[in-house]
Order: structure tokens, then C-alpha cells, then sequence
């Protein structure tokens, strides 16, 4: 059986994720300011990449394994309209997802 609340949550972890992530590809393309966490090999970006997928591998974990292609198709769609429409504003969006996402996430697991 399907937990949507699962999916919404592990979506907005892979949003941020994958914007922290590609941020820097979007921003040199728009000419938008990099952070220094977020630029080539940062913090930010290596950790965005790797929670990202570590939102897709649990996903495996809390409903139907085919429910990771639904995960990342979310985050693949909505990663770029964050950066379109928030620009520079995004990288700080993208930390506040993942955090926010990963709290809620383990709130809800312990809360069953």
C-alpha cells in the first residue's frame, strides 16, 4: 500500500537535494551569484547529491519499490522550476527542504 504523506515528504527532501546539487550548472547558464558551498565539489553540493539519493533508496524501504521513479520524476521536474523562480535564493531553499523534509520524515516514522 501507497503512504502519499511518505512520498510527499521523501519528494521535498529529493527537490532540495537535487537543486543543491545542479545549482551551479543552472547558475553559470544565467549568470546567477554561486555560493561558496555551492560551488564545484562543495559542501552543500556533494551533501545535496547524496541526500538525494538517499531519498530514493528509502523510498524503497517505506512503499512499493516502483514509487522511486515517482520520487524522482518530482524532483527532476520541480528541481529546475525552484531555481527558475526563486534564482539565487534557491541554495538557501534547497538546505531549508532537505532539513525541513529529513525532520518531518523521522517525525512521521516514529510516530507509526
Amino acid at each position: 500500500m501507497i503512504n502519499w504523506t511518505y512520498i510527499f515528504l521523501l519528494s521535498l527532501i529529493a527537490i532540495g537535494g537535487f537543486t543543491a546539487s545542479v545549482y551551479e550548472s543552472f547558475a553559470l547558464k544565467k549568470m546567477l551569484p554561486i555560493g561558496t558551498y555551492f560551488s564545484r565539489n562543495g559542501l552543500i553540493n556533494i551533501i545535496g547529491g547524496f541526500v538525494a539519493v538517499l531519498s530514493l533508496i528509502t523510498s524503497v524501504f517505506l512503499n512499493p519499490w516502483w514509487t522511486i521513479f515517482i520520487i524522482f520524476f518530482i524532483a527532476w521536474i520541480f528541481s529546475p522550476i525552484l531555481i527558475k523562480t526563486f534564482k539565487s535564493f534557491s541554495q538557501l531553499l534547497s538546505v531549508i527542504l532537505m532539513l525541513i523534509g529529513t525532520i518531518l520524515i523521522i517525525i512521521q516514522i516514529l510516530s507509526e
